[in-house]
């Protein structure tokens, strides 16, 4: 019986790991004081690559659609002429959400709507601090 209790043991923690849901794919994980599991999206990995993906063919270089530059963290706070296009925090009040939504703003980019999935890392980038 008792050469039984090690495999046994296994068996339950590997059941336990495959069973753990997984992060999302660009975000990490940490766990809080209190024990509980919390994802960290950041602009080099979640937000940047989406709007590389879809943005910067017109929001880049030496003059950017509308003053807008989206290459960088750095240049996404400067915002556009000046006026932010970001709420940290606060997605329902950040132009760049209403734009990528179509939302209270045109639809950007012209032509075509992003992915949900794409619409919803830069949500939950803006809504954890629009930081990194």
């Amino acid at each position: 019986m008792k050469k039984l209790v090690l495999p046994t043991l296994a068996l339950i923690a590997l059941g336990i790991t495959a069973c753990t849901p997984k992060p999302e794919e660009g975000t990490t994980t940490t766990t809080t004081a209190g024990g509980e599991t919390a994802t960290k999206v950041s602009f080099a990995t979640n937000a940047g690559p989406i709007l590389t993906k879809n943005c910067i063919s017109c929001h880049s270089g030496d003059r950017p659609k509308e003053g807008l530059d989206l290459t960088s963290l750095e240049n996404v706070n400067k915002g556009a002429h000046g006026n932010p296009v970001v709420v940290a925090g606060k997605s329902d009040e950040s132009v760049l959400y209403k734009a990528i939504t179509g939302n209270g703003a045109p639809i950007m980019p012209p032509g075509g709507k992003m992915s949900d999935a794409d619409i919803e890392q830069i949500k939950k980038w803006i809504d954890a601090g629009a930081t990194e």
